[in-house]
């Protein structure tokens, strides 16, 4: 490690040592109706360990469009209960951002109730997406029934439509228009982009004060589609992330850039010295991250701050990805 460096290092243990307890605290509850603008609303479930989750819903002229629909069939179910304190209209299209078990666990919810409306509803997803999920090659439906047994589905249907890279659709009234990115926070993402609203639904490609979770997809190819997102969605002013508050795109870009990339270059600077990461540098990497990161909520159902990016380490350093059909199972890629 260099002497710079470690100097560095010090500084921030110094700063981190009076707050280490707070960190280790679960993150607080926030389940309840997102503050949104205009037609675009959205309710916070939070499941486990303070695992806060966003749904959206779009009222467009001809019914809804819905993204994401949460982890556990209950979690669906106090949704759709907000939502229909809000509007009663029709559930026109469901579209599920990537293949992580809390965005699509609740979606027979929505589907049942829009057949029930008379309205039978479209649902998008892209390819891998709509295979993993299907097949469930990576075990994400099989861990949540050993986990959560009835209140996750045991099937899931297929999508009535395949969400293709740059293409668009008119969905509920509603110009949509989507980008297919892979090998970031998933093995594959929808961007779900509502042109006359300037807003960008991200899954978690982009998160708001949310710690990433870094065992599927891949970490430089992440950072370097963030940089380009601007460029392919120039006009967006609002980013609506999977989980936490919905805000400025510059800044959500911006941060969730910030956070890889300290995770990248401190676990970078550790490997200088032998090629190796020991428990010194391990925590040292962890403090960096901790105080530059102070209140960000954690996410996969790991309640503390510490646990997720030691996690986080072991992925980076072992350079553990889902490629696709035969590239993990249930037990290796088990989340939390």
């Amino acid at each position: 490690m260099h002497f710079s460096h470690w100097i560095a290092v010090t500084a921030l243990l110094s700063i981190t040592a009076c707050t280490s307890v707070f960190a280790m605290e679960p993150t607080q509850p926030t389940e309840g109706l997102m503050e949104t603008k205009g037609p675009i609303n959205g309710y916070t479930t939070d499941t486990q360990g303070h695992h806060s989750i966003n749904g959206y819903w779009i009222e467009g002229p001809e019914g809804l469009l819905l993204i994401d629909t949460h982890w556990r069939l209950s979690d669906a179910r106090r949704a759709l209960k907000a939502m229909r304190n809000v509007t009663e209209s029709p559930i026109a299209a469901v579209v599920i951002t990537h293949p992580h078990s809390d965005h699509f666990g609740g979606l027979p919810v929505f589907m049942a109730a829009a057949a029930r409306d008379g309205t039978p509803a479209d649902y998008y997803a892209s390819a891998w997406t709509a295979r993993s999920i299907v097949n469930d090659e990576h075990g994400f439906r099989a861990n949540r029934r050993d986990q959560f047994g009835n209140d996750f589905p045991l099937k899931l249907p297929s999508p009535t439509h395949v969400i293709e890279d740059g293409t668009s659709a008119e969905i509920a009234g509603l110009r949509v228009e989507f980008a297919v990115l892979r090998q970031n926070e998933a093995i594959e993402t929808v961007l779900v982009h509502l042109p006359e609203q300037r807003a960008l639904f991200t899954g978690d490609f982009v998160n708001a004060a949310t710690l990433p979770v870094l065992y599927q997809g891949g970490l430089d190819s992440w950072i370097m589609q963030l940089k380009q997102l601007k460029e392919r969605f120039p006009e967006v002013k609002t980013i609506y992330p999977g989980h936490g508050d919905p805000g400025p795109a510059d800044q959500l870009i911006a941060d969730e850039i910030a956070v890889l990339e300290t995770h990248r270059d401190e676990i970078a600077a550790a490997l200088e010295n032998d090629g190796q990461v020991d428990k010194e540098e391990r925590e040292t990497i962890k403090n960096a991250i901790e105080s530059r990161f102070p209140d960000w909520r954690t996410t996969a159902g790991i309640p503390e701050r510490r646990l997720v990016i030691d996690r986080n380490i072991d992925w980076i350093l072992r350079g553990w990805r889902v490629q696709g059909a035969g590239g993990g199972d249930a037990v290796e890629f088990r989340e939390e």
